[in-house]
């Protein structure tokens, strides 16, 4: 390798890693969240496959949260526990969308753990994730009453974010 070879790659090293530290590339593993905030949430048409009873009490509850999820999923699976304590919330409506995964999957999935949800949508071919800007699973939306995005979270909704972000908005809500 040549000279100019030499300092032109080694330019480029110093040129990306100083654009990753100023954009604070690094420090953010969810570079997309909030995508979506203030446009409007996108239709759902995909087959409901698992409804509990309490769905119809929740229908009118002020805020509705829309969680992308999978059973293959370990982050979703980490986090089913948070999606337990948002469910209990009455003035919340919690649903998910199961995307590129089965219906049996879902059923032993449902075997071992809680289900938090109130509405469970079928998505095998994940023909909703570019509509509404999903980059992996689990990906959380909380949506306003006039069907507005108000919130986006890409990753693991952990009880620190449960509580120092999900918390607030909610509280906002049900003033």
């Amino acid at each position: 390798m040549n000279k100019v070879n030499i300092i032109f790659f080694g330019g480029l090293i110093v040129l990306f890693s100083s654009s990753l530290f100023l954009s604070g590339g690094l420090d953010n593993p969810n570079p997309q969240s909030g995508a979506m905030v203030g446009e409007m949430a996108p239709a759902l048409a995909l087959p409901i496959i698992v409804q509990k009873k309490t769905a119809v009490q929740k229908k009118n509850a002020p805020l509705k949260i829309v969680n992308f999820f999978a059973t293959w999923c370990e982050y979703c699976r980490a986090e089913n526990k948070i999606m337990e304590n948002i469910s209990e919330i009455s003035e919340v409506s919690l649903h998910a969308v199961l995307v590129h995964d089965t219906k049996e999957s879902l059923r032993l999935w449902l075997a071992e753990n809680k289900n938090p949800y109130e509405t469970i949508a079928f998505d095998p071919e994940g023909v909703t994730l570019s509509s509404w800007k999903v980059i992996g699973t689990p990906q959380l939306y909380i949506v306003d009453p006039r069907d507005v995005i108000i919130y986006q979270y890409s990753g693991v909704v952990t009880q620190e974010i449960f509580i120092k972000e999900i918390i607030p908005i909610i509280k906002k809500y049900i003033k």
